[in-house]
């Protein structure tokens, strides 16, 4: 999806998806195309294209977006509950111990898997900013973009008005790349090492498939 200052990027959403299954064809090694149930927290009527989703796992559906709320003092937090520090750092954090937070803000550990223990004795667990909740798409991701009201119409429908009444509608999102294990050349190396190196391509997202295989989307963002 590209990347864009000025306003323009839903003029360039619109010409990505004219013709899903052009767009799908083309570009599914990096994005994918679905329809999920979205819904708003209250009626709000809004072009149907370039909306940013969450998943909402008490509603069974995509939101719109809202950010994780900042790290707030004397504050009581259930486990669950997930915070962004004060200062971006490119992660999150989950209480893993509730309490009232101190009143004075923790150094958050910015390694993913590592925790923060708050003098009050809150414990919070750092991960990758919105990667924690497996939404309903089939790769589990959390977070996708509003393309369209229904397939193919994208930015030449009319604005739907969202309301708490889910509406299926129109997604990309993060999909996987993918590489056949017969375009390796791999020399004397060891089978066993073979197989070390494509689960290491996995975890990043790199599916390795035999000739033929029909990819699908398995990984969480």
């Amino acid at each position: 999806m590209p990347t864009t200052t000025g306003g323009t990027t839903r003029t360039q959403l619109s010409e990505l998806i004219k013709g899903v299954g052009a767009f799908e064809n083309e570009a599914y090694v990096d994005y994918c195309f679905s329809s999920v149930a979205v819904k708003a927290a209250s009626s709000t009527t809004t072009d149907n294209i370039g909306i940013p989703l969450k998943w909402n796992s008490s509603t069974s559906a995509y939101n719109i977006f809202t950010a994780n709320p900042t790290w707030a003092a004397s504050t009581a937090v259930a486990i669950g509950y997930v915070v962004k520090p004060a200062t971006r750092d490119g992660y999150e954090y989950v209480c893993i111990k509730a309490g009232t937070t101190h009143s004075t803000g923790p150094t958050f550990v910015a390694v993913s898997g590592a925790t923060t223990t708050e003098t009050s004795g809150v414990i919070w667990l750092c991960r990758e900013a919105y990667s924690g909740e497996k939404g309903s798409l089939p790769d589990g991701s959390e977070i996708c973009v509003l393309v369209g009201s229904t397939e193919g119409a994208g930015f030449n429908k009319v604005a739907t008005t969202l309301s708490t009444t889910a509406v299926t509608m129109p997604v990309i999102y993060r999909g996987i790349a993918a590489l056949a294990k017969d375009g390796f050349t791999w020399g004397s190396v060891a089978s066993a090492d073979q197989d070390e190196f494509y689960a290491a391509l996995e975890r990043k997202g790199i599916k390795v498939i035999t000739s033929g295989t029909t990819v699908t989307p398995v990984f969480t963002i």
